[in-house]
């Protein structure tokens, strides 16, 4: 067995880890050069903050002397000689005389005396009228007092050069009062450039700025590398100087755009009791510079090194394909010659018939199969031999197949016919002629033969077998529906159809359930369910079908199982038979048998009732005839007759159901004959609560056969109570109102109310006839309440609701209409 060479995949490898070495480097690279480059900028800044550090010391002491040589000056005594009231000509002169050898003692350029109304008194040095004016100008009144100043002045003239001076301005004090200034004017530049020289080295851009706070305006006080001495300026509000950063807080380092608005890199210092700024600075470009050149050789070398290592890698690639190419050829001529040896080993064992014939139509090469339908081997023979085997109903159609073979290189042409066995007789071929004449490693037409008689024998056998079952599944009288899992109809037959009313088509596809009357899904799907689980291979039920045109139909549907060979479901087939005559034969079978039972409990009732009213005749007789308790013998007569009438009323109805208003209008026309009394319905029974009622919520409720009784005794009770306890001679008012819930009765008379703590829902103070109320009432569906009128009226209010009453019946509703 030969190992099959590796996958395309492996030979990609090695590029993907060149790749993955070629990132990491690059990654390696790309970070140290980064650190790298940190750490550079890191050391150019402390570098920056340490000039920076030390021109803001070396300022601090410079301005000490500064500040010490005004002092003293200030307090010589020839100044305040010169300052006195009304010096002669030769004090002043000697004033003058000293002034001069103070000023070149400190290399001034001049030095000015004023006095406390800021008028020149003494002039040292090179300066004239407008130059002392922009003095006095700059510094105000000298009279307004303060302590030693600072400051810079910038002195301009037509056709000359700008001159910045330094201003060193002291008060002159003689005892307590001040006496005037002392002015000496220094060359800003020549003072303070050498305190900004720093030594530049490998950084020709680095420079040291000093700048003076001027309101708005930062100015440089020492000469600017790339601008001309004396001019520079610069706004302290400025986005990107680094000196108007400083100016506004941002101290320490800065990166920015200078005067020239070049990108630098900075480090700012205010110095301590003067607005001054000291600025280092240098250009980012200069520092960047050594560092890219760095990074272009690390990163020349780097890739370098990664392309000697690419080269080596491609040459170990090519010759590992090389290899494999070898490997892949030799595994190719192992892997023909293994399907050259399985091809003949399949042939000799295969049942097919496989030929292939050469330019001559001579029999180049044959299968094994082949020698056993013809009786010999069949190499050499000519065409002619093979056809003269062929049934001669079937030697035109087979011609033409080879033909159309020959015609189209490449495509089957298939034919079926008969073909002559050398034992067995004729035999059913599926063959097929290719011609592959154009492939130069076959150069032949092929014929290859499949031997299909038993399978069209059995095809034959089934689709016979198909066409039994068929007509019997559609002939049969009953309905027959096969279902898949899912409960969908696959197969339904023309009885099925007609007892649905649908056509095959429509049925198809769609669930049983669809067509099932909602009371008998859920019995049907649970029956269902039962043979899907494997519980009951067959069940059966009553039910009813839903048809197109809305009618129903009862069936008797027998359902089973059907499975496959492993055990599974697969769906369920049912069988329907029409039931419907039968259920109708049984229905009015049970309702004959109804009506004779009420047409027999309405003469019970009948008869009951007439016992009753003939007990209450001799009652009444009794009251005529004797002296005695006529009261008490009249609640007796009035509750006999109360059930007497509920006797007469269902003996009078088909279901024994008694309608409310009957009820109680039989029971007003009793006891208003009994009290002689016009005892009646007001007209407002027809009334829902105070509004006309519609026909859906009319009083037409009944009382069930099992409440008729006690409802009957509790309304006559309160109606005798009603008639009794009245005040005067009036009839008490009667109503009846309803709606979707139940009913009132409402009785309204001239009376008296019940005594307090009268409670009939717990029982509490009631009398004989309450008491009696009280037993009767049911718990739920029947309450009494009492309340008084604002016309002064007693009314007696009793609720009625399910269970003591319920709406009447749709057909006796309509009746009532």
């Amino acid at each position: 067995m030969t190992t099959a060479p590796p996958p395309a995949a492996s030979a990609r490898r090695p590029v993907a880890a060149f790749l993955l070495l070629a990132a990491a480097v690059a990654a390696l690279w790309f970070f140290a050069f980064e650190a790298y480059r940190q750490s550079e900028i890191a050391a150019h800044r402390r570098e920056l903050a340490a000039i920076g550090e030390a021109k803001v010391q070396r300022i601090q002491l410079w301005l000490d002397d500064l500040r010490s040589d005004a002092a003293v000056l200030a307090g010589l005594t020839f100044v305040r000689d010169a300052l006195a009231a009304a010096p002669d000509a030769a004090r002043l002169a000697d004033g003058r005389r000293q002034l001069e050898l103070v000023r070149a003692g400190y290399r001034c350029e001049a030095v000015l005396l004023f006095d406390a109304a800021a008028r020149l008194r003494l002039a040292a040095g090179e300066i004239d009228d407008d130059e002392i004016a922009a003095v006095v100008a700059d510094n105000g009144a000298f009279a307004a007092g303060g302590p030693l100043r600072i400051a810079s002045l910038r002195l301009r003239k037509e056709n000359a050069a700008t001159r910045l001076l330094l201003q060193i301005v002291a008060p002159v004090v003689n005892g307590r009062a001040r006496a005037g200034s002392v002015v000496l004017l220094v060359d800003a530049l020549a003072a303070i450039d050498p305190l900004a020289a720093v030594n530049r080295g490998r950084i020709k851009s680095r420079e040291v700025g000093i700048f003076e706070r001027r309101g708005a305006v930062l100015r440089a006080l020492n000469t600017p590398l790339y601008a001309r001495p004396g001019e520079l300026s610069i706004e302290a509000a400025h986005p990107l100087r680094p000196a108007a950063l400083a100016a506004r807080g941002t101290a320490g380092p800065l990166d920015g755009r200078d005067y020239r608005d070049v990108a630098v890199m900075a480090h700012a210092d205010s110095v301590p009791g003067i607005d001054w700024l000291v600025v280092a600075k240098q250009d980012r470009a200069e520092v960047a510079a050594p560092l890219n050149r760095t990074g272009l050789w690390s990163g020349g070398l780097s890739a370098l090194l990664l392309l000697a290592a690419g080269i080596g890698l491609a040459e170990w690639r090519r010759h590992r394909e090389k290899a494999l190419a070898l490997a892949r050829a030799d595994a190719a001529q192992q892997a023909l010659r293994s399907s050259e040896a399985r091809l003949r080993k399949l042939n000799e064992q295969a049942t097919d018939i496989g030929l292939l014939f050469d330019r001559d139509m001579r029999v180049r090469y044959a299968t094994p199969s082949a020698a056993i339908y013809v009786g010999h081997p069949a190499e050499g023979e000519p065409i002619a031999t093979g056809a003269a085997r062929v049934h001669p109903d079937d030697v035109a159609a087979v011609e033409a197949a080879r033909k159309a073979a020959l015609e189209r290189p490449g495509v089957p042409q298939r034919v079926r016919h008969r073909l002559l066995h050398d034992r067995d007789g004729w035999r059913l071929m599926e063959a097929a002629f290719t011609s592959l004449f154009d492939d130069p490693e076959v150069d032949g037409l092929s014929y290859q033969a499949h031997d299909v008689t038993e399978r069209m024998a059995a095809e034959l056998a089934l689709a016979q077998s198909e066409a039994r079952l068929r007509a019997v599944f559609d002939s049969a009288p009953v309905g027959i529906a096969i279902a898949d899992a899912e409960g969908r109809f696959l197969m339904v037959n023309r009885e099925q159809c007609r007892m649905l009313g649908y056509g095959e088509a429509e049925l198809i596809g769609r669930r049983f359930a669809e067509f099932t009357h909602r009371e008998d899904i859920e019995a049907n799907l649970d029956l269902v369910a039962l043979v899907r689980s494997g519980d009951s291979d067959a069940v059966s039920l009553e039910k009813r079908y839903e048809r197109k045109d809305g009618s129903l139909v009862w069936v008797l549907l027998s359902v089973a199982r059907i499975q496959g060979a492993d055990g599974t479901h697969l769906g369920t087939v049912g069988v329907a038979q029409d039931i419907t005559e039968r259920r109708e034969a049984e229905a009015q079978r049970l309702d004959y048998a109804r009506r004779q039972r009420d047409t027999l409990v309405r003469e019970v009732h009948h008869r009951i009732k007439n016992h009753l009213q003939g007990l209450a005749g001799l009652l009444r007789r009794q009251i005529a005839d004797r002296q005695g308790p006529e009261a008490m013998l009249e609640e007796t007569i009035a509750q006999i007759n109360a059930i007497s009438i509920v006797h007469g009323l269902q003996g009078r109805t088909e279901h024994g159901q008694v309608s409310l208003r009957g009820l109680l209008r039989e029971i007003l026309a009793f006891l208003g004959s009994l009290h002689r009394l016009p005892l009646k319905l007001e007209a407002r029974d027809e009334q829902c609560f105070g509004r006309p009622c519609p026909d859906d919520e009319a009083c037409v409720f009944v009382v069930p056969d099992e409440e008729a009784v006690p409802v009957a005794l509790v309304v006559n009770e309160l109606l005798t109570n009603a008639v009794r306890h009245r005040t005067g001679t009036a009839a008490p008012a009667i109503e009846l109102e309803c709606d979707e819930a139940g009913a009132r009765l409402t009785v309204r008379n001239a009376g008296r109310l019940p005594p307090q703590g009268l409670d009939v829902a717990q029982g509490k103070g009631l009398g004989t006839g309450l008491a009696l109320v009280r037993s009767l009432m049911s718990p739920q569906g029947m309450a009494i309440g009492h309340l008084e009128t604002a016309d002064g009226l007693v009314e007696t209010r009793l609720t009625l609701a399910a269970p003591a009453i319920r709406r009447a019946p749709a057909a006796q509703v309509a009746s009532r209409r």
